[in-house]
């Protein structure tokens, strides 16, 4: 038999602890102490071993902490990799001297908007840090911020008090055009989801290489929406990645647009097909593949390959020697390859010896908007080269609606900046986010939640369309422009055509 023992208050019962003789008092103080200081290095210890884990558990990411460059803040992390310093700035870490007006503007805005009470984040993320050897020049870049900075304040307005979530533009420098970075970078804006950041979507995504996918899948997973600006391969869609959309048209659309225009005017005729060889180049992989696809009965031969390197001059020097007949007319060049690598493809053709004084046509995609039309000027007794290609935007600066161009002519880059399709496309990504956000905004939760903003962005159509830099256009289900306008212009003789529309 169990016997209850019941006590007096204040007795001895079950919760009573009888206070400590005088002599332990000063110990049982040093040990909570003891015991306080330990719970705190503990809560920091995990504080920081999730802080690394965004870092060290993302693929491409280094095994060792990040080596922090000279003016990294809390708030924003800078890091070296690759020997560049890359990472995540309001526009206070300036990555490159020229890129220094437009990252102080942006800084300013986001000074301002961080003086509301409650403000949503947009993150570029793209390569900033140019190099010999990279796809993506410093004017590029430039060209992109400027875009980007144009939005944020035609989205924020003059009044950053309105009832309306205002926008932070964060700067997300994942390194080159190889992207090496993107691990680390994706991982730290994993970790700006939450108040005071508030991270509601990210624009950019870099080019059209694997890196772009492997990154894109961390930030869907943690459930960012993403809206690509140039990332044109015809995967990095919503079909594909949940949560990608894009404001241009993918390289199918490219090549589509292409064969039409080629269909209206007598066809292709015969064609040789050169392609890079680098298969982790997911454009150049897919004008390969879609130029097969809607001209393979033109291709006169096997595809002529060449690969990025040092011994990219040798290849291309030997596959233009074999272009042009002894005799007859040249073939149509079907370029599937960077712009970076094509004017050593022009200069071969120029000086190839049976093109001497013979018309050599260069079909390609999007990334020849790059190209200055000096490289087409014609040389006595040289092959005359002309180069045809899709573009992502409208290329005349007259197409950008006034308002918008008041916009950047008040702005460090001014107006010279719209001449750029990359300025347009970055600028139409900017304000898509601004609209999805504003949108899933509600009077109570003037932040949107994430996924309320996932759920907007492929809604932006028919009523709903997003007022772009040269007018309306729309985001279907599968995050793909509806529709997409595809220009086709023509260099030649050192000057550039619009072909189409």
């Amino acid at each position: 038999m169990v016997r209850k023992v019941t006590s007096a208050p204040g007795r001895g019962g079950p919760d009573f602890q009888p206070p400590p003789p005088p002599g332990n008092q000063k110990r049982a103080r040093r040990i909570r102490t003891a015991l306080v200081t330990l719970a705190v290095l503990v809560v920091a210890a995990i504080g920081v071993t999730s802080y690394l884990f965004a870092f060290r558990g993302q693929p491409g990411s280094p095994a060792s902490p990040l080596a922090l460059c000279r003016g990294s803040t809390p708030r924003f992390q800078i890091f070296r990799n690759n020997g560049a310093c890359v990472g995540v700035t309001d526009g206070s870490y300036v990555f490159n001297p020229s890129l220094a007006p437009i990252e102080r503007a942006i800084a300013s805005e986001n000074a301002s908007v961080r003086g509301q009470r409650t403000y949503a984040t947009v993150a570029l993320l793209t390569a900033m840090t140019a190099s010999a050897t990279s796809d993506v020049s410093l004017a590029r870049i430039k060209d992109e911020l400027a875009g980007a900075y144009a939005a944020q304040l035609a989205a924020n307005g003059g009044d950053l008090s309105e009832d309306r979530p205002p926008i932070q533009l964060v700067l997300a420098n994942e390194g080159t055009s190889q992207e090496l970075a993107y691990g680390q970078v994706t991982g730290l804006l994993t970790k700006m989801r939450m108040p005071p950041v508030n991270l509601r979507a990210v624009i950019g995504m870099g080019v059209s290489v694997e890196q772009t996918v492997l990154g894109a899948k961390v930030l869907s997973k943690a459930g960012i929406p993403m809206i690509g600006s140039v990332t044109t391969a015809d995967q990095l869609d919503w079909s594909n990645i949940t949560g990608l959309a894009r404001v241009v048209p993918d390289v199918s659309d490219e090549i589509t647009a292409l064969h039409g225009y080629f269909a209206a005017h007598g066809g292709l005729g015969p064609a040789v097909l050169i392609a890079d060889s680098n298969t982790s180049d997911l454009y150049t992989s897919d004008l390969m593949k879609d130029f097969t696809a809607a001209f393979g009965q033109d291709l006169t031969s096997q595809p002529q390959a060449f690969g990025p390197g040092s011994g990219e001059g040798t290849e291309m020097r030997l596959i233009s020697s074999s272009v042009c007949p002894l005799t007859g007319t040249p073939p149509t060049v079907l370029y599937a390859g960077r712009e970076s690598a094509l004017p050593t493809l022009i200069s071969n053709l120029q000086g190839a010896a049976n093109c001497g004084g013979k018309q050599i046509t260069v079909v390609t995609g999007g990334d020849a908007v790059a190209l200055p039309a000096s490289q087409t000027t014609n040389q006595p007794r040289e092959g005359h080269v002309s180069v045809i290609f899709s573009d992502i935007a409208n290329p005349n600066p007259k197409a950008v609606l006034p308002q918008v161009q008041k916009i950047f002519a008040d702005s460090p880059a001014g107006t010279a900046s719209l001449t750029d399709p990359w300025t347009i496309a970055t600028y139409n990504a900017m304000t898509a986010a601004s609209i999805a956000i504003t949108d899933a905004a509600s009077g109570s939760s003037p932040v949107p939640l994430l996924g309320t903003v996932l759920g907007v962005i492929p809604l932006l159509n028919q009523r709903q369309e997003v007022p772009g830099a040269t007018g309306p256009f729309s985001i279907g289900t599968d995050g793909n422009v509806i529709n997409p306008d595809v220009p086709i212009l023509k260099l030649t003789d050192g000057s550039e055509t619009l072909l189409s529309p």
